[in-house]
């Protein structure tokens, strides 16, 4: 999901975001749904601030998570913030509890982007575009990142969010999730988990008063999609097997306690202990049990008597989950827990808490209790490194505005959804589409009506193609006759042509003997008119020889004559 993002506040948050003196917003896991590891998440990081920097809180809040007009006053009476920022993915017709739009927001430079599991595949990218655009709507400057749990997968989209928001101090709640932020070229550490010190009171508080008093139970049981990488079916199957075998195990004596983790009225969605114990339905092994909501717990936190009560008698010996933060809990309780991890993002979570049993029945044969040594010891590492960043001058700003993008239309408020709410929605959607299905069936015989028409002209159009078809196909036979009469003929015409070749082949070789011959003549005719002109050159001095004895035997002639005379 990315933005734009537009926020929504009533008149007492409006009044104080007009002045907000040294604030610092916060962004994290809890965005307004009673899950008892988001409020703490969310109650570690208030408490780090209201002991070390002194700011006031402006809590960022889905405006989905609203369920009623006096929703804002729970949450400051709860959480004991009294700025509350809602976000919200489109312009809202009808706002709820009061709230109004805040076109703009006042420059805070402090950001704190606090613990959570959000930074995934799954949720990641709509996290990190409601970050960005607080980022630019605040124009923050010092951006600090705690208790972060980061899928692997998740880490050049983290890398590129860096790019555009670079922290002052990014902390992984887990080694690998430390190791993914540091490989995204900020400074980054194993902060362990925002919810640390809340839990560890909590857990005080529950075992205040424990006495050992036989086998006892914790059991938090979470069958969400979330959880799993497999079908619901599959996992409720494993669900009460474990339950199954817990029991048997543990014997008739066993006490029982039901963690209730996630009080939400979006049962269609969420499915937590009490839910589970709903989803299993007649096969529900467990027949008396008590049951603790950590989340109402973890909301009274910090208020006057808030641990009045609490301790769990006898002490628990063993614990089922399938939570983070319940298996944190139980940890810091020193009760042996087994983790449910049935996808990647859980199998990183129990990682992060040392969970190495990979069989039930194994774990169950040596409960040993996780231990949290080497996170508590990174804690208290890094919230000596943090004090040291944020005492540092603010970086400047690289994001002021928010990416440019389309603005969806403005919709209605319709708040957090129930089931009897969906089921309206469905019954109501139910009578639009049968009343769609009246109008189209009306329609269908109007169109109907109008194909008989259409088929009659269909018919004619359809005996018109086909005379045409027939007089195309007499054409068609012509042309291939002309064809082939073109073809006969281009056949004569290229023989034709080739004996137009060898003819002039022929003719050029005769020119060429020609001139020879003329060559050859043309030598023996000079020779003959030399010899001709020698040969005239002699007669005519053979005729002046002549002519020379004709006048010498005349002369002779007379003198022979005269002598005879």
């Amino acid at each position: 999901m990315s933005g734009p993002w537009f926020f929504y506040a009533d008149e007492r948050t409006a009044s104080r975001l007009r002045d907000p003196g040294q604030a610092v917003v916060m962004v994290g896991s809890f965005m307004g749904y009673p899950n008892f590891g988001d409020i703490l998440q969310l109650k570690g990081a208030l408490r780090w601030h209201a002991a070390q920097t002194g700011c006031t809180p402006i809590l960022i809040l889905d405006v989905d998570a609203i369920t009623d007009d006096d929703y804002p006053a729970r949450v400051r009476r709860n959480y004991g913030v009294e700025s509350l920022v809602f976000f919200c993915t489109y312009p809202l017709t009808n706002p709820p509890a009061g709230l109004a739009l805040v076109p703009t927001m006042p420059a805070i430079p402090n950001l704190h982007l606090y613990g959570g599991g959000f930074l995934n595949p799954l949720w990641g990218d709509f996290l990190v575009s409601l970050v960005e655009g607080v980022y630019a709507a605040f124009g923050s400057t010092r951006y600090l990142v705690s208790g972060q749990q980061v899928d692997p997968a998740f880490r050049d989209a983290m890398a590129a969010h860096f790019t555009r928001c670079p922290p002052i101090l990014a902390g992984g709640r887990d080694p690998t999730s430390a190791k993914v932020l540091a490989s995204c070229g900020v400074r980054a550490a194993f902060s362990f988990d925002d919810a640390t010190e809340c839990a560890a009171d909590i857990a005080a508080a529950l075992t205040r008063n424990g006495e050992p008093g036989g086998p006892h139970a914790l059991v938090h049981l979470n069958a969400s999609g979330y959880t799993r990488s497999d079908g619901e079916a599959a996992q409720l199957a494993t669900l009460l097997d474990r339950l199954v075998t817990l029991r048997d195990h543990l014997g008739p004596q066993a006490r029982f306690t039901l963690l209730q983790a996630y009080t939400d009225r979006r049962t269609y969605d969420i499915a937590d202990t009490l839910g589970v114990v709903q989803l299993l339905d007649d096969t529900f092994p467990l027949r008396e049990y008590g049951v603790l909501h950590l989340d109402r717990i973890a909301m009274d936190l910090g208020r006057e008597g808030w641990d009045r009560g609490l301790g769990l008698t006898p002490a628990p010996t063993i614990a089922l989950t399938s939570s983070y933060h319940v298996s944190m809990l139980c940890a810091m309780m020193g009760v042996p827990c087994w983790m449910e991890g049935r996808n990647d993002y859980y199998r990183q979570k129990r990682s992060g808490l040392g969970h190495e049993h990979a069989d039930f029945r194994v774990f169950l044969a040596n409960p040993t209790a996780a231990t949290l040594a080497d996170g508590l010891a990174a804690r208290s590492v890094w919230l000596e490194r943090l004090s040291e960043a944020w005492a540092a001058p603010s970086p400047a700003a690289t994001l002021r505005e928010a990416p440019s993008r389309r603005v969806p239309p403005a919709r209605a408020w319709t708040g957090k959804q129930t089931v009897a709410k969906l089921r309206e929605h469905l019954l109501a959607w139910a009578k639009d589409a049968e009343a769609s299905a009246v109008r189209a069936h009306a329609r269908a015989t109007e169109l109907g009506a109008r194909l008989g028409q259409v088929e009659g002209a269909f018919h004619e159009e359809k005996e018109t193609a086909r005379l045409l078809r027939a007089q195309i196909d007499d054409l068609g036979a012509q042309v291939r006759d002309l064809a082939a009469a073109r073809d006969a003929t281009a056949a004569e015409l290229d023989g034709a042509r080739r004996e137009v070749r060898t003819l002039g082949e022929a003719l050029d070789a005769a020119r060429g003997e020609l001139v020879r011959v003329r060559a050859e003549l043309g030598g023996e005719l000079a020779s003959w008119k030399a010899w001709a002109n020698d040969l005239e050159g002699q007669l005519a001095r053979d005729r002046a020889r002549l002519a020379t004895l004709e006048d010498l035997c005349g002369m002779t002639i007379q003198r022979l004559r005269r002598m005879t005379a």
